[in-house]
């Protein structure tokens, strides 16, 4: 897959995003991608945990909205709702989901970490979620996910204000489970999840099926929400003002 590297060793399941050019900017075509490697390797006793990460210097710039132009989606609602698909698969995925944050993570490329149970980062990352920059609302579970991690005056500040979060103090609110130096990640990440396979991989199915049963309904009420007012959000005019502005801007930076 071009856009996606995906590779089985030692029981890990890698699922790389491999769009460095683009900030790896997560296009529908690799989301139906991903939801097809969640379903494999929730069901392929060869894997004991998924790893998902970026190529280059990005870990995800967010949703890529020409990706809405993809062949065979005829109606941004159609879109919109296999984004929740995708995240619908996250919040499923019934073994180990893991991030390795390699670089900056925003929009979806963040919101997604809080459904993943283990969030590795670099000690030269930040966090941003500019929703309200883009006419649009939260996603990715988030209204429901910062709040509880972060509380509601840091929650307000981030998915409100679009204030970008240093990985120093994603960490401190428990967002980010460690961080390392980025010239010695690869080798840090790599002695945790060789200790993480080691586990009794029933074990940790058990007990990650016991921790998200109660949450599970409200994350998935959540996404379901969520893309509703998505929906709403891509047919109003402030968001095509809005994206039309940091178009103009991208394009003279």
């Amino acid at each position: 897959m071009d856009d996606l590297h995906v590779y089985l060793c030692d029981g890990v399941l890698t699922v790389a995003m491999n769009r460095p050019s683009k900030q790896n900017g997560i296009t529908l075509e690799m989301m139906l991608k991903m939801i097809n490697s969640l379903i494999i390797a929730g069901q392929d006793n060869n894997v004991k945990a998924v790893v998902l990460r970026g190529v280059g210097d990005f870990f995800s710039s967010g949703f890529d909205f020409n990706s809405f132009f993809y062949p065979g989606f005829d109606t941004l609602e159609q879109a919109v709702f296999e984004f929740r698909n995708f995240v619908a698969a996250l919040i499923d995925f019934p073994k180990m989901l893991v991030a390795v944050v390699n670089g900056p993570a925003i929009g979806m490329g963040c919101t997604i970490l809080a459904l993943c149970d283990f969030v590795y980062a670099s000690d030269d990352v930040y966090f941003h979620t500019p929703f309200s920059m883009l006419g649009l609302v939260a996603e990715g579970c988030s209204t429901y996910t910062f709040p509880k991690v972060f509380g509601a005056a840091k929650a307000a500040r981030l998915l409100y204000l679009s204030e970008s979060m240093s990985v120093q103090e994603a960490a401190h609110h428990g967002f980010v489970t460690c961080v390392f130096p980025k010239e010695e990640m690869e080798e840090h990440v790599q002695q945790k999840l060789n200790h993480l396979v080691s586990l009794p991989i029933e074990s940790l199915i058990q007990t990650k099926k016991l921790i998200r049963k109660w949450e599970n309904t409200n994350l998935h009420c959540a996404n379901d929400e969520e893309v509703e007012a998505l929906i709403e959000r891509f047919n109003s005019d402030d968001f095509f003002s809005a994206f039309a502005k940091t178009t103009k801007i991208k394009n003279k930076l």
